[in-house]
């Protein structure tokens, strides 16, 4: 057994085991449709091809811009105080890395963004047992420059990006946490050199959190500028919102309910309206008692800035952090959450559906990783590391990502996992660029009064947010890379706009003109 990942995993468990629509509702699924009960499934379309790989951390971006996903994956280092390795593996499912970049010690966060501004998107790693966060540059063409170090004064135990100072370049948000001290909050400022500069520093309540990437950003407020949620001292959230000069300043806090310590947490719109939701996976505060429960818990938005609880759903348990990534699981157009523990003895990955109205079903378990048809009978054990979705494949259905850690059993690295029944929607352009496309109605059709507009985005970080416009009047939006909903239209000629929102926020619209008899 590796001693660094062994380190790695007992690190992961014994720390913590310290402690709708106002515009629009979205189209009500017809009878032969998928539905609620219909168990979602998945194979390994995609995977590393190196089951000796401890991947820490991975992301998904068209590096290259030609169209196709590709991945970058953090290998950790075999001894904790080595540098990491960024692999690049272009145009996935190919099973080799085309590229490899150093980085600090104990690289297990990473991220894209365009931090200079120049169309192509860069990386940022967070080097957990440094106290430096990586930069890498990208070329546009699948090739990255040689990082560029931000020296911090701990180490890093989250990072996200937006642009908080609304510039056009991309910000870099970093939890700093000096080690048995505390933590801050520090904000750098992106720019044409890609050489970031702090630009504003948020001292955070508590001792250092215990899991990692305890971090979101959204514009929770819907204001038009991107704010920022985190955990603080294992058990507060706090949300942040940006003002007009681009510094962010404490809109409200609350504590996770029945002193439950935080695993991981995320974002996602979970009753139809345009407001971000919260959802935290936790370890309940009943320790060995109750074999380390664990729950999600789904904090619906208000619009005033404050946080109500909706729902609790129990998970498998694990004595340890957790992931947890939002998206449509099933394709009915309403979001979902994938989560998996990172106690490799209880990695079981569940995903439950949500109702559209905060309220969630009972989770199902789809599988134990390391996921491996070919051995049906697998005994091995990963530590999980990195969990993301994304439709990889482009048939409109999300795809599941992963990335694992070794503890001796040699079949750790990283996978995808095609979604192979939910119901489809709109097959999305590539991801060479920033698109929208209409699948239905056609361009200069004759429809009726009532019609179902269908559509889908892509670019090369991945759209977020999908837009309906009616004759110059935003008719229904939807945080979500594919669109579905039925409007009602007057006689006569009527311009429709399907809108995709980038990670970034810039937008492409795509019209048509259909008129009604």
């Amino acid at each position: 057994m590796n001693s660094h990942v062994l380190c790695f995993s007992q690190r992961i468990l014994s720390t913590m085991l310290l402690l709708g629509g106002t515009l629009l509702s979205a189209q009500e699924l017809p009878g032969d449709a998928v539905t609620a009960k219909t168990p979602i499934t998945f194979s390994t379309e995609f995977a590393s091809g190196d089951f000796d790989l401890s991947a820490s951390s991975l992301v998904v971006g068209d590096f290259n811009r030609d169209g196709r996903l590709d991945v970058a994956a953090l290998e950790f280092p075999f001894v904790t105080t080595d540098p990491g390795t960024v692999l690049i593996n272009l145009d996935v499912p190919t099973q080799q890395a085309s590229a490899s970049y150093t980085v600090g010690p104990g690289s297990d966060e990473i991220l894209t963004a365009d931090f200079n501004h120049d169309g192509n998107l860069d990386l940022a790693v967070a080097n957990s047992t440094g106290n430096t966060v990586s930069i890498l540059l990208g070329n546009g063409d699948g090739t990255f420059r040689p990082a560029n170090d931000i020296i911090i004064g701990g180490h890093p135990r989250a990072i996200a990006a937006a642009d908080f100072t609304r510039d056009g370049f991309a910000d870099l948000a970093v939890i700093d946490c000096i080690p048995n001290v505390k933590c801050n909050l520090l904000i750098y400022r992106g720019n044409a050199s890609g050489n970031l500069t702090i630009w504003q520093k948020i001292g955070l309540p508590g001792a250092p959190n215990m899991a990692k990437g305890l971090m979101v950003t959204a514009d929770f407020n819907i204001d038009g500028r991107p704010d920022l949620a985190l955990v603080a001292g294992n058990t507060r959230a706090m949300i942040f919102t940006d003002n007009a000069f681009g510094k962010l300043q404490l809109r409200s806090q609350f504590t996770l309910p029945n002193g439950s310590v935080a695993g991981s947490m995320t974002w996602g719109s979970f009753n139809h309206d345009i407001l971000p939701d919260l959802v935290f996976r936790v370890v309940d505060n009943c320790g060995s008692s109750c074999s380390f429960a664990n729950s999600v818990y789904v904090f619906l938005n208000t619009g005033s800035g404050a946080f109500v609880l909706r729902d609790r759903i129990g998970v498998h348990q694990g004595a340890g952090a957790s992931l947890i990534a939002v998206t449509d699981v099933d394709g009915d157009n309403i979001q979902d959450f994938v989560t998996v523990s990172q106690d490799h003895s209880n990695a079981f990955v569940q995903y439950s559906l949500g109702h559209g109205d905060g309220k969630f079903d009972p989770p199902v378990t789809v599988f134990r990783l390391p996921f491996r048809p070919d051995l049906p009978n697998n005994g091995g054990f990963v530590t999980p590391t990195g969990l993301i979705a994304r439709d990889v494949n482009f048939d409109s259905r999300h795809d599941i990502a992963d990335s694992s850690l070794d503890i001796g059993t040699e079949q750790a690295g990283w996978q995808i996992w095609a979604n192979e029944n939910a119901r489809t929607n709109c097959p999305p352009p590539n991801s060479s660029r920033l698109q929208a496309k209409i699948c239905s109605p056609a361009a200069n059709a004759t429809v009726g009064a009532t019609l179902t507009v269908t559509g889908s985005g892509n670019s090369p970080a991945g759209v977020k947010r999908m837009e309906l416009w009616v004759d110059g009047k935003k008719r229904f939006e939807e945080w979500n890379d594919q669109l579905r909903a039925t409007i009602s239209l007057t006689q006569g000629r009527h311009q429709i706009i399907v809108q995709a929102i980038d990670q970034d926020d810039s937008f492409r619209p795509t019209p048509i003109f259909v008129t009604v008899q």
